[in-house]
């Protein structure tokens, strides 16, 4: 496994001390009700995009509902050259926990 898993207490300082890209996999409706700030959906044509345009040491995080498609995400962005890729362990539902 070339990427890290993180938990739901360290991502916003991810977010906040790396200026990390986030890359929710999750369907447009649940998105558009709510993801985390900043976030872009990752349609194959952002993850192209993001792919092309990250510089390789660029922190990426990458969640989906639970954690599990994520992994899959974070392990291509990796195969594709990203060295700095991480997967939200327990995806939107430990953000959600986290948060309240």
């Amino acid at each position: 496994m070339s990427y890290k898993v993180i938990p739901a207490k360290k991502v916003a300082e991810l977010i906040s001390a790396e200026n990390a890209v986030v890359l929710d996999m999750r369907d447009s409706k649940a998105f558009l009700e709510g993801h985390i700030q900043g976030a872009i959906q990752a349609t194959e044509e952002h993850v192209v995009k993001v792919v092309e345009e990250t510089a390789d040491d660029t922190p990426v995080l990458v969640y989906c509902y639970y954690g599990v498609s994520s992994r899959k995400l974070a392990e291509y962005l990796t195969s594709q050259g990203l060295n700095n890729v991480y997967s939200l362990d327990g995806g939107w539902g430990a953000w959600c926990l986290q948060q309240s």
